[in-house]
This record gives structure tokens, sequence and C-alpha cells, in this order.
């Protein structure tokens, strides 16, 4: 298993899909010094990891580095979202039904 910390994996995540941290921030609805934080190894909250997680196609134990397994398909209890807007400047993430 690659020992990635979970700010190295968020931030490679962000990079790799080509996102700037205000344009991901937008999308996931957090303050940019908030998760500019998260990138520097504070603590990520719960419902920040599930938006993440939503957005990127990633199991939640990829991003803590708990496991190399990205596919969320063949997590153990895979949760599948989806993002609709919800306003001028905000999201609504939907729990799809599996």
């Amino acid at each position: 298993m690659t020992k990635l910390l979970p700010e190295e994996r968020i931030k490679d995540l962000r990079v790799e899909r080509g996102l700037t941290g205000k344009e991901l921030c937008e999308l996931i609805d957090v303050p940019e010094s908030t998760y500019n934080g998260y990138e520097l190894g504070n603590e990520i909250p719960h419902s920040v990891l599930m938006k993440l997680s939503a957005l990127y196609g990633v199991t939640t134990d990829y991003l803590l580095g708990l496991s190399d397994n990205k596919d969320p398909a063949n997590a153990a209890n895979p949760i599948k979202y989806d993002y609709e807007r919800g306003g001028e400047n905000s999201w609504i993430m939907n729990v799809l039904p599996t």
C-alpha cells in the first residue's frame, strides 16, 4: 500500500482533475482558507470527506490513506452521490438509491 497522507491524496486528486482551490471550494461549499488547511494537514470533517469522495469518485478509505482502492464499486458498502446546483452559488449533494 502506498503511504500517502490524507492531505497528499486530496491535493493530488484536485491537481489531477485540473481544479484550482477556489473551484473545488465552490463545488464542495467550503471556505478556501478552510480547505487550504486540509491540504496542509488539518483534520478533514466527515461531511467534507463524503463530498470529496463523491466528487472524485473514490472511497473515503482511499482519501484517508487506509486503502489504495479508489473504486467505490469495489468497496464493501458503496454509497453513490450526485450533485445538482442548489442556487446561484451552491450545490446540493444527493444520495442515490443502491
